[in-house]
């Protein structure tokens, strides 16, 4: 086992690809917005079967210059990568399969299909109601179902002496099985 300590500003693109991973694909909501907006794996040009592949390859290569041509860095925060994705029912996904409660994602949903036609603001407008904040909260609250079993996070409770400061209030003590 290996404990390690998390800021929400220390999370990279390798760590979120790890927890990626071992999410379930097929959450239900992300299908309903992919249907509604004519996007995802059935519509255009879609090469992935679904959006935790999607989000794989996309992480997979984020480091690297992939088929975009990126400069590469050498550890991009989690969440200016989610903060750059433009694609909608890839930012709902993550959201949907770490365990965001159904009431803001259905709000996310309808705020998307009310919106213009351009993917880059369909994708900003679910960010703004489902912010990287959100989402850091669920995948360190753990309340979620994971596609792999070898890919688990288990919350531990910070040793009794730490007074409560606003750097512990973002910390949080996570073992990895």
């Amino acid at each position: 086992m290996i404990a390690f300590v998390l800021l929400k500003s220390e999370m990279d693109a390798k760590a979120l690809l790890k927890i990626v991973k071992g999410l379930n694909p097929d959450v239900p909501l992300h299908k309903q917005l992919e249907r509604d907006l004519k996007i995802g794996p059935g519509y255009g040009r879609a090469w992935y079967r679904s959006q935790k592949e999607h989000w794989v390859r996309w992480l997979s290569e984020y480091d690297t210059p992939g088929p975009y041509g990126r400069r590469p860095r050498a550890r991009t925060p989690a969440e200016t990568v989610y903060n750059r994705l433009m694609c909608p029912p890839m930012v709902f996904w993550l959201a949907e399969a770490v365990g965001v409660q159904e009431t803001p994602l259905q709000e996310a949903r309808f705020a998307a299909i009310s919106t213009t036609k351009h993917q880059a603001s369909q994708a900003g407008v679910i960010r703004s109601r489902l912010p990287w904040g959100l989402v850091f909260r669920c995948i360190l609250d753990g309340n979620f179902e994971m596609s792999d079993a070898t890919t688990v996070f288990e919350r531990q409770k910070p040793a009794a002496s730490t007074s409560p400061t606003a750097c512990t209030i973002l910390k949080e003590e996570l073992t990895l099985t």
